[in-house]
């Protein structure tokens, strides 16, 4: 199969190198996966098929897969993009690519999960149509910076300017004029930004050169390019128009479209063979004149060079295709061959290590160049950070003594003394002032960006310390440092330098977090254990930083005088609660993002899923990037049963905050949870990358060593947890089940008798405990479950459990009673409703089936429900055949997600199906 394409122009100063493809779509902020059955049998990917899909793809304004199209972004070969709308959550704007399913984009993307690769969070299928739904947070692309500089006709000087650029391209009130009929933007179109935020990807962009902030973006793609390598994925299609750049500066690989799989590559000639002409590696050309694959990474490399030269220099290095495409191909060749001109002649702002890094990208011979993303993306980092390059060469010995200069600055101080007093002998004295001026803002700008990534930290374990003293402790110390830093509770903490040299904007934002770090000191502090004078010293203290918040004046007054309110409550001085409760009113419609957040939050800890969660959603209404509310809502979706949602809520986190843990400790949790073990060991070993002392992540990453049969590093794991204090009788099953795996029976005995030997003091305990006894002692497993319900009789997983134990004894009727209460404890539990709606079927309870199963399925389409849900209308075809179609469709859509397979001949709820064709074929994996 070939797919090329040619650029439309290739022209100094600066090209439009844009081709078939301009659009956006990248982090998740939320969203269902709405799985749709496979209805394309046979070689759909013929001519005849092909056009007629082509013929069948919608306008703006038109509606499909249940979104609303709202104007269309750009548009390609085989396909659309459009800003849509989802009106089932609320309307939210997402991106959706509608094409003719050719390529299997969704597979390839599955695999990926990065911060500098747009993920797909849900496909959608109907007849000869594929549909890949994003979320929406912009739609500029490096192409559409290159065609504003050439409009401009000079690149900027600052990377002051690039961000100028990017937020004046991103204004909602911009016009598509990628595609003969653009629809005009609207406020819908793009999030809103607070009118005090400076994100911190921009703030560092603008603290730099042009070229340097260039680089920095050139470094994070080559990490998303590192990132899908080594998953044996070629993008194929590097260039300007496939690299979006976020409204909050990140920069993201687009269009896996025409991605290959090297893992399936055959070698054989009639691969597919794609890509756009004018950023193509010199063996990419040769593909396509001889149709034989030979492309890898390191082709990739050579279009991201070309890219980066563009942007660097302001021009294309090569000669643009002028005729027939396979008629110029052989000249393109022999140009490359000759190697790509050099840059300092066209800027000069490219020092030689720079113009080393971009001619070793662009070597002809692909053995000569960087032989991985990943160490393209090193000497980038190490550009930027003054370091000596690791694989290009350094030509110029004066730039690499200016670099060990700025990296040993004290050894070097004798010289920088003369050169100040010289500077101030001869007028100079302004310049070094001005210098040292930007020095402390580089500085306070630096620390800000620190407190930021700390109350990260900080926040997580004082909202996860609710009944853990250690975890709450551990947040109020770390909470504690953070305000620190700034001396809050100092006399005149605003004119030290790390406030007062910031920006007004970023005081203003400052001034908020600060306030409510204090808010959350106040929290904190007032849920510590204790009673009698320890209490009302604790209530006293949360009193003290309540007030240093309104001090402050970070925040509207509601959320400080709310607080307030309910700590006189618990003080027992109704009075003053009563006026304090007055002064804040209930003027909902009136708060600020973070007041709806830390409401979320305060409701979060009593459990209240559902109230809290529409805090979190009215709160990234506000602040779409908004962290802390991202967090939030996705454990209400884990709480509430929605494990696709929640995911999508850590990924959004992750990529707002990639230097930051709990994200990928969070999405860790939840894709094992989904059974993800791969995903899950990633995300979870992220995480002990950046925050090594968090005693939990380690017990929970030995759950992942389990699935995965990785014994000997889950029990490494889990004498890491005792080590930083987690008690051994919460690790006793785990470690009895990896010493089980790892063949020590002896072992696995002990722990597993210390285990049951032990009674547990909390719910959670005893539901572990109850798991640990399921194998081999149902009655017992079902006591420790209900003994759990007697501490949290609304705790849904010990619910589940016990209904587990029901079923497995045959005495449905008690388990349907027992999903009842699950379903009434938590109503938009999906894992409820799919088991109670199998269980309705059984009964021939079929309206009460159909409606569960049906709720189910909108609230979490994960693989588990899916196939749950599958079999429920396996069941309802016992009522109405009409429902055979749906169940076939539904468990084909879990199986080939992995779940079922092996035990699908012999589950009996598909006695229905057993004895059609297309059931035997799923069965034997045909």
């Amino acid at each position: 199969m070939l797919t090329i394409t040619a650029s439309e122009e290739v022209a100094d100063p600066v090209p439009d190198c844009q081709t078939h493809q301009n659009w956006a779509g990248v982090n998740p902020i939320e969203g269902v996966d709405q799985a749709q059955p496979e209805n394309l049998p046979g070689d759909y990917r013929g001519g005849d098929r092909l056009e007629a899909a082509l013929k069948l793809l919608p306008e703006a304004g038109g509606e499909i897969f249940g979104f609303q199209l709202v104007r269309e972004l750009g548009r390609g070969a085989f396909g659309r993009v459009f800003l849509a709308t989802q009106p089932e959550l609320a309307g939210r704007p997402i991106a959706l690519k509608v094409s003719a399913d050719l390529i299997c984009e969704s597979r390839a993307l599955a695999q990926l999960q990065h911060t500098n690769i747009v993920p797909v969070y849900s496909v959608h299928r109907a007849g000869l149509l594929q549909g890949v739904c994003m979320p929406y947070f912009g739609s500029t692309t490096m192409a559409d910076l290159l065609k504003r500089y050439r409009t401009l006709k000079h690149l900027p000087a600052t990377g002051r300017e690039l961000v100028e650029t990017l937020q004046n391209l991103s204004k909602p009130t911009r016009k598509n004029t990628e595609h003969p009929n653009p629809a005009p933007a609207t406020e819908r179109d793009s999030p809103p930004r607070p009118e005090c935020q400076t994100d911190s990807i921009l703030t560092l962009l603008s603290g730099e050169s042009y070229v340097r902030a260039i680089c920095w973006l050139g470094a994070r793609l080559a990490d998303g390019l590192a990132h899908a390598h080594e998953r044996g994925l070629l993008h194929r299609d590097i260039k300007p128009a496939n690299v979006l750049l976020t409204d909050y500066g990140q920069p993201m690989l687009l269009d896996f479209g025409i991605a290959e799989d090297l893992k399936l590559r055959s070698g054989l000639a009639g691969a597919v063979v794609a890509g756009t002409v004018p950023y193509m590696a010199p063996e990419h050309l040769e593909e396509v004149r001889s149709g034989v694959p030979q492309a890898d990474a390191r082709s990739d490399i050579y279009s991201l060079g070309i890219v980066l030269f563009e942007l660097l220099t302001g021009r294309y290095p090569f000669r643009a295709p002028t005729g027939a495409i396979l008629e110029e191909v052989p000249k393109l060749i022999d140009e490359r061959k000759a190697g790509a001109p050099a840059l300092r002649p066209l800027s000069r702002d490219i020092s030689p290590a720079l113009e080393s890094i971009i001619r070793t990208c662009l070597q002809p011979g692909a053995a000569r160049r960087y032989q991985s993303a990943a160490d393209l993306r090193d000497d980038l980092d190490r550009y930027l950070a003054y370091q000596p390059l690791k694989v290009a060469p350094e030509p110029s010995l004066r730039e690499r003594f200016g670099n060990w200069s700025r990296r040993h600055p004290m050894v070097s101080s004798n010289a920088t003394i003369a050169i100040v007093a010289i500077a101030l002998l001869s007028g100079g004295g302004y310049a070094f002032a001005a210098r040292h001026e930007r020095l402390r803002r580089f500085e306070a700008e630096q620390t800000f960006r620190q407190f930021e990534i700390d109350t990260k930290s900080a926040q997580y374990l004082v909202n996860s310390g609710a009944g853990q003293p250690k975890l709450l402790d551990e947040g109020l110390a770390k909470t504690k440092a953070a305000l620190d830093r700034y001396g809050v509770d100092k006399e005149n903490w605003e004119r030290k330098p790390s406030f007062a040299a910031l920006p007004i904007d970023q005081q203003a934002k400052l001034r908020a977090e600060l306030a409510e770090m204090c808010l959350q000191m106040a929290r904190g502090t007032s849920a510590r254990g204790g009673a009698g004078p320890e209490k009302e010293a604790a209530l006293q203290e949360a009193i003290r930083w309540n007030v240093l918040a309104e001090q402050i004046s970070g925040l509207a007054p509601h959320a400080v005088h709310a607080q307030r309110a309910k700590l006189f409550k618990m003080m027992g001085r109704t009075e003053e609660s009563e006026a304090s409760a007055k002064i804040a009113g209930d003027e909902t419609d009136r708060w600020s993002a973070a007041e709806y957040t830390l409401e979320g939050n305060e409701l979060l800890t009593q459990n209240w899923h559902a109230k809290a969660l529409s805090h979190f959603r009215k709160a990234l209404r506000i602040d779409p990037k908004l962290f802390w509310a991202h967090i939030g809502e996705g454990a209400c979706h884990v709480g509430l049963g929605r494990l696709a949602d929640a995911r999508g809520n850590y990924t959004a986190a992750i990529a707002l905050w990639p230097k930051v843990a709990w994200g990928y400790y969070n999405r860790g949790l939840v894709s094992l949870q989904l059974g993800d073990a791969d995903v899950a060991l990633e995300d979870l070993d992220k995480a002990a990358e950046i925050a090594p002392d968090f005693s939990d992540l380690y017990w929970q990453r030995a759950r992942v060593h389990l699935l995965k049969n990785h014994a000997e590093a889950g029990l490494r794991d889990l004498d890491e947890a005792v080590r930083l204090g987690v008690p051994e009788g919460k690790l006793l099953v785990l470690r009895s089940e990896l010493h089980a795996k790892a063949g020590d029976a002896v072992a696995a005995k002990r722990d597993l008798d210390a285990a049951l030997g032990t009674e547990p003091s909390d719910a959670t305990g005893w539901v572990e405990r109850g798991r640990a006894r399921i194998a081999s002692d149902l009655s017992g497993a079902l006591g420790d479950f209900e003994k759990a319900l007697e501490l949290e009789p609304k705790s849904v997983h010990a619910l589940l459990m016990k209904a587990y134990v029901l079923k497995r004894q045959e005495k449905y009727e008690a388990c349907l009673a027992i999903l009842d209460r699950a379903v009434d404890s938590a109503p938009e539990n999906a894992h409820a409703r799919a088991g109670r709606g199998l269980l309705n079927a059984r009964f021939k309870k079929w309206d009460s089936a159909r409606a569960d199963a049906k709720e189910a399925l909108s609230r979490d389409a994960s693989p588990q429900i899916v196939y749950q849900v599958a079999a429920t209308y396996a069941r309802l075809a016992e009522h109405d055949a009409t429902y055979r179609v749906r169940a076939l469709d539904l468990v084909t859509i879990a199986v080939k997600s992995g779940i079922g397979r092996d035990f699908l001949s012999q589950d009996s709820e598909f006695s229905e199906l057993r004895e059609s064709r297309e059931f035997q074929r799923l069965v034997k994996g045909d």
